[in-house]
């Protein structure tokens, strides 16, 4: 509490082990550099948190809190004094934006198809012949899907924390020889180069897919996913077509950064 309400992203990240697991009702996050952004991100928009109720036993921590926009709730396990896992869920809190928004509009989506992670070799040493089979069969499995998802997906999978410029160097490289070679599309028209925002896919295959969040961030849907959903929610009657967005989502908090994104989708739609 003192970390959060001190805005101290590293204090708060020292409590969690390095291989932590936070599991929400949006996504699963594993790992204490995968929490770093989320909890830079949250605590940028300096919450006022306040505990509501505590318990605790020899090894878990049962706990609800407030900001007063978003009640908050959850357990804590711990291991050597540190948090290994975490189950949390947010509901608004009465009165809060959230709770006044009102969009009964809403839209069936297609479960997302997630990968099944499996053991790959290193892409920075791994040739484009290895490389190329796992990249495609990541991207046949959640294509549409952004470039850097896809190629964070292979990072993860082969061991690696984050993806870094030695590893997307080789993995870019892949993928466009799998571009020449008719197997994958890119969305952006007329693109000599892959960037991490590029919409990868089957060629072939549809270059929009409405989907439910599955394991993305807001960030990983497509641009042009979101704005087909927002104009699908306008079709069906929803006036407020941000919070339709997070509504159909199940997302609850409209973050600065989401709603940057959101915005941009919103102008695309409107075109």
């Amino acid at each position: 509490m003192a970390a959060i309400n001190a805005g101290d992203a590293e204090a708060l990240l020292a409590l969690y082990a390095a291989d932590a697991v936070q599991v929400g009702y949006d996504d699963v996050v594993r790992g204490r550099g995968a929490l770093r952004p989320r909890i830079e991100a949250w605590l940028a928009e300096a919450p006022a948190v306040q505990e509501v109720a505590y318990s605790e036993a020899e090894d878990t921590i049962l706990f609800e809190a407030s900001d007063g926009r978003v009640h908050g709730y959850g357990t804590l396990v711990l291991r050597d004094g540190l948090i290994w896992r975490e189950t949390v869920g947010v509901i608004p809190s009465a009165g809060s934006p959230a709770t006044a928004a009102s969009n009964p509009a809403s839209v069936e989506l297609e479960p997302y198809r997630e990968w099944t992670a499996r053991d790959v070799p290193d892409p920075r040493t791994a040739g484009r012949d290895v490389l190329m089979p796992a990249l495609m069969e990541i991207v046949e499995a959640e294509g549409p899907i952004l470039a850097g998802r896809a190629f964070s997906l292979y990072t993860r999978a082969s061991g690696g924390k984050k993806l870094t410029t030695a590893a997307k160097a080789p993995l870019t490289g892949s993928a466009w020889r799998l571009k020449i070679q008719d197997r994958l599309a890119i969305g952006r028209q007329g693109a000599t180069t892959i960037e991490s925002d590029d919409v990868l896919r089957p060629a072939g295959s549809p270059p929009v897919w409405l989907r439910e969040l599955g394991p993305r961030t807001l960030e990983e849907v497509p641009l042009d996913e979101v704005a087909a959903l927002m104009q699908r929610l306008r079709e069906a009657g929803a006036t407020d077509l941000k919070r339709g967005v997070l509504d159909t989502y199940r997302l609850v908090r409209l973050t600065a950064r989401a709603d940057e994104y959101l915005e941009r989708a919103l102008v695309l739609a409107s075109a």
